[in-house]
């Protein structure tokens, strides 16, 4: 693997490592790109995880990493909040917790106590709870509480799910990223299940709320290179947020995808709004107090805070009218 000299927002901190997993081949092979970084020896991931009063603000300028074993459950069913693209068996599993990205937005602010990164390094055992679990036309996301490919130069380990996914045709894997790291797994030959998908957003979302991530411009480079390889690509405008002149900001942004991406190449296209857990909401609006994405009037259904419905309409007739028709 390359060397880190590209995650500028990843400083020369700490790496925490449980005592247990020291000789793991995987540990081995994170601590060997990790270098410069000061080797901490822990019991248990949560005795530094889970720690009280900790500033996310604070560390998303100084990132620690955290090597770990995961817990017994190793497959989570998908919320219902999710997109499960017509699957009903959805699943998600967590090879990493948090992201080197700080999107002020993200829902893993109001659901974790930590900014850091937990890289969980058992992923033989998770691979052999997936294949022993997942029946037929299952899906399973390899991203959900974590961007794989922006950190793909420390663990590897879209190209580790690439080799299992040719092994279990049968399964549809996904791997969702906003990151423009395709450079580091193009040498891999695209497998008909497994799906790489790139979150966008307007340019001037990406520069106010999404801080350290490539801009629009670069992911859709990825996207190209990744269809010219013949990989399975899919398309996600999420979440897709009220601000001032949203309406045009986004038209703008349907128009320059249609323009620059051959669209009828794209799998999938999704368009999504931001909606939170009214908790995760709160942790959140506590952390950014002055943000205006907080600020705007929503609605709560079954616990979970929306946008209410004329600014959602007015942006997917948009759309519709540019993107599907």
């Amino acid at each position: 693997m390359n060397s880190l000299k590209n995650l500028k927002y990843l400083k020369n901190n700490k790496v925490y490592v449980e005592e247990d997993i020291i000789d793991n081949k995987y540990t081995k092979e994170i601590l060997h790109n990790l270098k410069s970084f000061k080797i901490i020896k822990i019991k248990h991931y949560k005795d530094v995880f889970n720690r009280k009063n900790q500033s996310h603000k604070f560390q998303k300028e100084n990132l620690n990493i955290i090597i770990a074993k995961s817990n017994e459950k190793k497959i989570y069913k998908g919320a219902e909040i999710c997109n499960d693209f017509g699957y009903n068996d959805f699943y998600y599993i967590v090879n990493l917790m948090n992201c080197t990205y700080d999107c002020e937005y993200c829902f893993l602010k109001g659901m974790y106590p930590s900014s850091n990164i937990v890289i969980f390094v058992d992923y033989d055992e998770i691979m052999k709870e997936v294949k022993k679990k997942l029946k037929k036309n299952s899906y399973l996301s390899l991203s959900y509480e974590g961007d794989l490919l922006a950190l793909e130069k420390i663990h590897g380990l879209n190209k580790k799910w690439m080799k299992f996914a040719r092994e279990n045709p049968h399964i549809q894997f996904e791997s969702r990223t906003k990151s423009n790291n395709f450079n580091l797994i193009e040498d891999e030959e695209p497998a008909e299940n497994f799906i790489l998908s790139w979150t966008l957003s307007p340019n001037i979302i990406i520069d106010k709320y999404e801080k350290y991530t490539p801009s629009l411009e670069k992911r859709i480079i990825n996207i190209n290179k990744a269809l010219i390889k013949g990989w399975k690509v899919r398309i996600f405008i999420e979440p897709v947020l009220r601000v001032e002149n949203g309406v045009n900001i986004y038209k703008d942004m349907f128009y320059y995808l249609k323009e620059k991406i051959d669209l009828s190449k794209i799998d999938k296209i999704n368009l999504d709004f931001f909606r939170i857990n009214k908790d995760y909401f709160k942790r959140l609006k506590n952390i950014y107090s002055d943000s205006i994405l907080f600020a705007y009037p929503f609605e709560i259904n079954n616990g979970i805070l929306e946008y209410k419905e004329n600014y959602k309409k007015e942006i997917y007739k948009e759309y519709k009218k540019i993107i599907i028709d």
